[in-house]
């Protein structure tokens, strides 16, 4: 009876692994073809990712750029519409709000702004592999039987699951593309207005800056709906000489940068501030500042 019962149980298990050897022999293209769609969909996601912008927090950018007749004297380069681009692309890309005002003898007026909106996110990171076929030259044929069968089921709706994933690469794609272009005529159609700040000659009688810090405060204190806590970024070309007041300011930003060629920096000597030579290096570090992930 026994040597009966260990026959039986032998040709039921040769049984099976004939069915799993039969199936699983003209499936082997199958296989390759599955590894295809995998590598071609890996290969998509990197091109996408390559599209997308830095993982930084917004910024909110003020620059105040002095316009009176002291600059002549403080060694100081003229800024030029270049130079703030570098910025403006930074912040197209992380999105946040840039402003600029005119430091003169009235330094309370409107600040030049925009906004730029935070870039879309893709939220796939990897191509989930395909279905591995199982190995069914050892083990238990019964084990083998039920793994064959998840893996035609799993290998069947892998080419739906990658689809739906080219789906999304394709929306995000056309998404990221549509962001770019609309932050770009953002720019352009701040380029004119910046243009009256860049051509105003140094001549202003007076220089006040407390005010002008004054609205960089006011900007960095509104409320906002950004996703993250933005950077604060204080740019002020200016030999520091108010002609208004002497008082400490008081600036409430995560960083103040400083173009300013002179000996001596006047009501920015109370604060902590980077100091530059020039404005095209102030705003090219600047740049690359915003664009970090810390």
């Amino acid at each position: 009876m026994l040597n009966h019962m260990k026959s039986a149980l032998f040709a039921l298990a040769a049984g099976i692994c004939l069915n799993g050897c039969n199936e699983s022999a003209p499936l082997s293209a199958g296989d390759t073809k599955l590894s295809n769609l995998h590598t071609q969909a890996t290969s998509k996601l990197a091109e996408i990712q390559a599209m997308q912008p830095p993982i930084a927090p917004p910024s909110i950018v003020n620059i105040g750029i002095d316009q009176s007749g002291s600059m002549q004297t403080a060694r100081v380069a003229e800024a030029k519409l270049t130079d703030v681009e570098l910025v403006l692309k930074s912040l197209s890309r992380t999105g946040g709000t840039f402003a600029m005002s005119s430091i003169c003898d009235r330094s309370d007026r409107p600040l030049i702004r925009t906004t730029f909106p935070e870039p879309p996110r893709l939220n796939i990171t990897a191509i989930p592999a395909p279905p591995q076929r199982p190995d069914t030259s050892r083990g238990n044929p019964f084990k083998h039987q039920k793994e064959l069968k998840t893996y035609y089921k799993d290998a069947k709706t892998y080419p739906e699951q990658i689809t739906a994933i080219y789906t999304q690469l394709n929306s995000y794609q056309q998404q990221i593309e549509q962001y770019y272009t609309n932050n770009q005529q953002r720019i352009n159609a701040l380029k004119s207005q910046l243009q009256t700040v860049f051509k105003q000659p140094r001549n202003c009688q007076a220089t006040d800056i407390q005010r002008a810090v004054q609205r960089a405060n006011w900007l960095f204190n509104e409320p906002n709906t950004l996703s993250q806590m933005p950077r604060k970024y204080a740019v002020f070309i200016t030999d520091g000489l108010d002609t208004f007041s002497v008082q400490p300011i008081q600036l409430k930003a995560d960083q103040v940068v400083l173009v300013n060629g002179s000996s001596d920096v006047g009501v920015f000597q109370s604060i902590e501030h980077q100091r530059f030579e020039s404005p095209n290096a102030a705003f090219s570090t600047l740049a690359e500042w915003m664009v970090r992930k810390k």
